[in-house]
């Protein structure tokens, strides 16, 4: 007698919050009260995470997928489990920016990103931004890599990579077009592009540390200041970013 196929239950899965610079903030599921936190916290289902000023911060999920948190960013994680080999990931962005560079899904695996008015973008495995206007509440989902399918008020758009679109109040998705020339040389965009090109050199390793946002005209130069820290055995990967292009500087040999 051939017994039916139940796939595996869904287990708890946890993700880990990396604060690069700044501070955030945590609060238990089913609490408003929130209370500093530091870098290697852990996070389940139903934590919420706020950041504050002048922060950068990153959450990484155990498939490698990582989502970065601008400063003014608050998240609520709704869904954080694995079943199998697959992981299943879902949270609700009420305010600020987040970079998400998600890895390949395979099978039941799944990574949504909810905003306000039921606003939400689903990916497989892409590179996008998620960006409340603190202002007007507008969402802006400009996509990097891969495909987005973003949906509200039951009307989707798919944006390729390079496309972005917007969702108004309790409007629907605007039609694909290209990224806006402002998002693209934004600083937070520039950050990202620079630390996903470190992780990719360095084969996904965590990033232990950035410097401050030191905008550099033609000809300038600054001051030297305090890099990253290494063992004195492993390469050390250090990404330079600007508007259009990145440049990199590994070195293998540290002093």
């Amino acid at each position: 007698v051939a017994l039916p196929f139940r796939p595996p239950a869904a287990a708890a899965a946890s993700a880990t919050l990396t604060i690069y610079q700044g501070s955030a903030q945590l609060a238990p599921s089913g609490s408003s009260t929130f209370s500093q936190v530091h870098s290697g916290q852990q996070l389940r289902g139903g934590h919420q995470v706020k950041t504050g000023p002048a922060t950068a911060a990153a959450i990484r999920f155990a498939d490698g997928s990582i989502t970065r948190l601008d400063s003014g960013t608050v998240l609520s994680i709704r869904t954080l489990t694995v079943r199998g080999n697959s992981y299943q990931t879902e949270f609700s962005q009420s305010a600020g920016r987040t970079w998400n560079k998600v890895k390949r899904l395979v099978g039941p695996a799944s990574f949504h990103v909810n905003g306000p008015n039921n606003a939400t973008a689903e990916v497989r495995g892409t590179t996008f931004s998620f960006a409340i206007d603190p202002v007007t509440g507008v969402i802006t989902v400009n996509n990097y890599l891969g495909q987005v399918i973003l949906t509200a008020q039951l009307s989707s758009v798919t944006l390729n990579a390079g496309q972005s679109s917007t969702v108004t109040g309790n409007g629907t998705p605007t039609p694909p077009g290209p990224i806006p020339p402002g998002d693209e040389s934004d600083q937070f965009t520039i950050f990202n592009i620079a630390a996903d090109a470190n992780s990719d050199a360095t084969g996904g390793a965590a990033i232990q540390s950035i410097s401050a946002n030191n905008l550099l005209a033609v000809g300038a130069t600054k001051a030297v200041a305090a890099g990253g820290t290494g063992d004195g055995n492993s390469p050390l990967s250090f990404a330079l970013a600007r508007h259009g292009s990145t440049s990199e500087r590994n070195d293998p040999h540290p002093p």
